[in-house]
């Protein structure tokens, strides 16, 4: 039996219906996911944008106080006395009884040579080891605190015995 016209058009508006249902389905679903994937990995680089950012300052920061450190280290060479330069910031600080000073030797790795001396101060105050500790931060050698050990001074308790163990590094050679 024929189809009449209106039955024709009912049945070509379903199977349109369907074939729009399908495309809705496998086409503009798949991009709606896709959409949200990009999203979410857009969200995930620009997190990951953001440390990079950070870290990037850090290094910046980093490389410029390293710079400054190998700029300080080359100004000295091997030789140039660690020792000499702590006796003058004794003599600064106004530590001059009861004190003690033994470099260790020199170490040379690279470039670079590493010197290490053991101080021992009896019957300090607690003024006058900060301010020597900070002299020596700000030496014109390099040099730093590698270990501090204060204790009490066993004849005055109000006074201080300190061990401070003081690395010097200079340079001996060409980097």
């Amino acid at each position: 039996m024929p189809m009449k016209t209106r039955e024709k058009q009912a049945v070509t508006g379903g199977l349109l219906l369907l074939a729009m249902l399908a495309v809705y389905t496998f086409m503009i679903r798949r991009m709606e996911r896709g959409i949200r994937d990009n999203e979410a990995a857009i969200e995930t680089s620009d997190q990951a944008l953001t440390e990079l950012a950070a870290k990037s300052e850090d290094y910046h920061r980093l490389r410029a106080a390293l710079d400054r450190v190998h700029e300080r280290v080359s100004r000295h060479t091997a030789g140039v006395g660690a020792v000499s330069a702590l006796e003058g910031i004794e003599k600064e600080c106004g530590l001059s009884r009861g004190v003690s000073m033994t470099p260790e030797g020199t170490t040379v790795s690279g470039n670079y040579a590493q010197t290490k001396v053991t101080i021992g101060l009896e019957g300090i105050t607690l003024d006058q080891a900060l301010a020597f500790l900070q002299r020596i931060e700000t030496a014109d050698v390099p040099m730093g605190v590698r270990s501090l050990m204060l204790k009490r001074n066993a004849r005055n308790a109000t006074l201080l015995d300190a061990t401070i163990e003081v690395v010097s590094v200079a340079q001996t050679g060409k980097v």
